[in-house]
């Protein structure tokens, strides 16, 4: 089992600030994080008399473990792939990705990344910058 941890922030007066405390194991987790802030007031007031700065509770948050964090992140996170098809035009030198123009996969019976095959060679494109038609071998 994991254990919890939280994030208690603390106003004094001007400043803030936030410390890490395992769970105390208490139902009610804000009443816990209250009396610990009671506790230290009623401590420094004895101390210090009634006029003494007091602590206040402004926030309880609870953190995530470290397991459970990258199970979430496991879970949560995907590839995608990206797969282009790149050729410079040979009259206008314009780049493009042939997967990119709309009729390319069209009566066309290839596998991704399929090269040195009879399909694979003298694939006929037109450029979409200046329309010159040309044929390409497929390189993987």
């Amino acid at each position: 089992m994991v254990e919890k941890k939280y994030k208690v922030t603390i106003r004094d007066g001007q400043d803030t600030w936030t410390e890490e405390y395992a769970d105390p194991k208490e139902p009610d987790v804000r009443k816990f994080f209250q009396n610990m802030v009671d506790r230290r007031n009623e401590s420094i007031e004895r101390s210090y008399g009634s006029s003494a700065q007091h602590w206040e509770l402004v926030e309880i948050m609870e953190i995530a473990s470290m397991e459970e964090t990258e199970k979430k992140a496991k879970k949560n996170t995907c590839a995608t792939w990206s797969i282009s098809l790149d050729v410079d035009c040979p009259k206008c030198e314009e780049y493009f990705n042939i997967l990119d123009t709309p009729d390319f996969w069209e009566d066309r019976q290839l596998d991704l990344g399929e090269h040195e095959t009879a399909r694979s060679r003298g694939i006929e494109v037109t450029c979409p910058e200046c329309g010159y038609e040309f044929t390409v071998d497929l390189e993987y």
